[in-house]
């Protein structure tokens, strides 16, 4: 039975309601003042098929989120060359390797050799002539090739980083190169690259007619479709795919997934609702940061209560001088911004943080040489302290309901007590 209030439709629905926030609603602010929501509004937006296909995807048990070791090119290369390889145990044998890469149609399953970057090491000291390609020379991420059937694809993986086809382009002449040396007739073989990408740039064709190369754009929504087939087979891999299509629709590609013209259509449709769900949600991000204002005051600080009216992903503080604290530590510490960040995206770590006001790397510094710390990163020369908070759940932001907020209080509570109090004690006694 779908409940029909917006406390409990919200802690029923969280993964899902929080998917479409933090995604397809361009950073909605909360807006006091409402319009009465209709009775069969929560109704209607649990009954549409985009809602309860995407709220099925986020409930089930995902091995790529409970591991959280996806966040790098190299696992999606693996898991790609795993999936590509007819001699690993998922049970698809030449299946998926054809339906990505048609060239590979005529092969034999005993004639595939998939190679990934980090057992390509025969390969290294291949000259490239190009500074870029670092010490250890171009490797590219799953390398697939059939030595009877003369075919041989490229693949490049590009996840957080930047697109670049030259790169693909350095692999290609590279991998060429090898086969020239041994086979004679590399220029006889059907050559193939293949460019996975979170988009394809605009004005690029999905299959990059006209270019030097024989190229293949694939971007991850397309790669999600093609393999959609293969989650339903009942095959040994089939879970393995169905979990990894997804994690990138719902965790590291949403706005390039599979669900994202649904997720857009029900933005669209049930707007209403949905500002409803979001005031809900604020509510409870603003219960928890105001649950711990008497820890803050404890250290010395104060809620920013009118910020957190407008901002409920960090907690802007006030400090608050105490008895102690001397003329020169006031003055100072009003250099200082903070803020505790905890419903912050898988970008950004959860984190009490102070931060120069006006950036400048010699206070940084001084700051930096007070507190014992080394600069690590001198890009962000405004921050001189960061204690980061680890949540006691992997998933961001933290999926907060009713019946998880007691908890995570108590979790923050006993890192303010501890490891910030800490931390500010330093700043007191090392003035």
């Amino acid at each position: 039975m779908v409940p029909t209030d917006i406390e409990s439709f919200y802690d029923h629905n969280q993964p899902i309601i929080d998917f479409l926030l933090d995604n397809f609603t361009k950073k909605w602010r909360p807006d006091a003042s409402a319009s009465a929501l209709p009775d069969d509004a929560l109704i209607a937006l649990a009954g549409a098929p985009a809602f309860q296909a995407i709220s099925a995807a986020a409930s089930r048990p995902n091995m790529f989120v409970a591991t959280g070791n996806m966040t790098h090119e190299s696992q999606h290369s693996n898991f790609l060359a795993w999936l590509l390889s007819p001699r690993e145990n998922h049970g698809f044998g030449t299946d998926v390797l054809r339906a990505l890469f048609p060239i590979f149609a005529r092969s034999r399953a005993e004639d595939i050799v998939v190679l990934r970057e980090h057992v390509a090491d025969l390969f290294e000291d291949e000259v490239t002539g190009d500074q870029d390609s670092g010490p250890r020379g171009s490797r590219p991420d799953v390398l697939v090739y059939d030595p009877v059937a003369r075919a041989i694809t490229v693949i490049e993986v590009k996840f957080n980083a930047k697109e670049g086809y030259r790169q693909l382009a350095r692999y290609f002449t590279w991998a060429t190169r090898h086969f020239s040396s041994y086979h004679k007739d590399a220029q006889a073989w059907q050559q193939q690259l293949v460019f996975l990408t979170r988009r394809i740039p605009d004005g690029v064709d999905e299959d990059g007619a006209g270019s030097e190369f024989a190229m293949t754009n694939l971007d991850y929504e397309m790669l999600s479709k093609k393999l959609l087939q293969f989650a339903s087979r009942g095959a040994k891999g089939s879970g393995a795919v169905q979990d990894y299509i997804d994690f990138l629709a719902l965790h590291d590609r949403p706005l390039e997934s599979i669900h994202t013209e649904g997720a857009q259509l029900l933005v669209l449709q049930h707007e209403s609702a949905l500002r409803a769900l979001h005031r809900r949600r604020h509510a409870l991000r603003r219960e928890a940061f105001l649950a711990l204002s008497p820890d803050f005051a404890a250290l010395g600080w104060e809620v920013d209560t009118a910020a957190l009216a407008k901002n409920t992903t960090k907690v802007s503080l006030r400090y608050l001088p105490r008895d102690r604290d001397t003329a020169c530590w006031h003055s100072e510490c009003s250099e200082l911004k903070w803020e505790m960040g905890v419903f912050v995206n898988d970008k950004v770590t959860p984190a009490f943080t102070g931060k120069l006001r006006v950036r400048s790397a010699t206070r940084r510094a001084e700051w930096l040489a007070r507190l014992g710390r080394v600069a690590i990163n001198t890009a962000h020369d405004e921050r001189v302290l960061t204690v980061k908070l680890a949540l006691p759940i992997q998933q961001r932001p933290f999926p907060l309901t009713t019946h998880t907020l007691p908890q995570l209080v108590d979790h923050l509570r006993v890192r303010l007590r501890t490891r910030v109090a800490e931390h500010v004690e330093n700043i007191r006694i090392t003035q």
